[in-house]
């Protein structure tokens, strides 16, 4: 059946009925005002108080905290601040912070909960969860910390002229910018791995066996990758020395050959 289709006088009391029905709808307010009815997964209705902050933190802007929030105890949303408590990278759980944090903190049933935090400046970040009950001690009980890598340089070279990196391993104010350096390499005789070490230098170790096992002629790899600049890095040694036997002779001998380290991938980790 087809909707009477209403007159401007008729319609505007109809607009202004069904506003009627909201405004009010949930009581009056300790000032006296009428209560607009909040909307919910069935029914249309006006925004609350509590739903513009959130919905202001999730598209528009985090909710600053005040100075010595505890985070274990922040309810859901999205925050920024400092002086934070309970921070995993905290002297103590009750020393205060004093860097800028951005906090997540997502609400599920019984308490439980999942919150990150990311620091601004460094961009280092945590998770932790609160289980059932909601006991901050519950669920992962700790910080988990994750690291995180930053490709500085790539390709496939053994480096013995200077090469430039995408970002410096340092701050202005000459601080590493990278808890550690990661290589990832290849070696000429076939070896690949991983190597950890700092700013201040990395260390590379690779050993090979000679793919004939009848032949008993090992290989030990060594290389030094170092930053010559905080934009530079280049290899400052590069050494094989293989090991061998004559035929019918149980002594053995060992010579310095070319070096056969191969760098794939420099990064920072984060």
């Amino acid at each position: 059946m087809a909707k009477e289709k209403l007159s401007i006088d008729k319609a505007v009391i109809e607009l202004e009925r069904k506003q009627k029905e909201h405004i009010g709808a949930n009581g009056i307010s300790s000032d006296g005002l009428p209560v607009h009815l909040p909307v919910d997964a069935d029914n249309d209705g006006f925004a609350t108080t509590k739903m513009y902050k959130q919905h202001q933190q999730l598209f528009k802007q985090r909710e600053r905290t005040p100075n010595k929030t505890d985070i274990l105890k922040l309810e859901p949303g999205y925050y920024e601040g400092s002086q934070f408590l309970n921070h995993p990278a905290g002297t103590t759980p009750d020393t205060p912070t004093t860097w800028i944090s951005y906090i997540n903190v997502n609400g599920g049933d019984d308490g439980r909960r999942d919150i990150t935090v990311m620091d601004s400046f460094s961009g280092l970040f945590w998770r932790r969860t609160i289980h059932t009950g909601g006991d901050p001690t519950s669920g992962s009980g700790a910080w988990i910390e994750y690291y995180g890598l930053v490709t500085l340089w790539s390709g496939y070279s053994k480096l013995t002229s200077e090469i430039n990196l995408n970002s410096s391993v340092f701050y202005d104010d000459g601080t590493a910018k990278y808890r550690n350096i990661m290589v990832q390499y290849l070696t000429d005789t076939g070896n690949s791995g991983l190597a950890l070490g700092t700013v201040n230098g990395v260390l590379i170790n690779s050993s090979n066996l000679n793919n004939k096992l009848s032949l008993a002629a090992p290989d030990f790899h060594e290389a030094e990758l170092a930053f010559p600049t905080s934009n530079t890095a280049k290899i400052i040694r590069n050494k094989r020395i293989n090991m061998y036997t004559h035929t019918g002779d149980k002594a053995i001998y060992a010579q310095v050959m070319a070096g056969a380290i191969n760098i794939q991938k420099i990064m920072g980790v984060m």
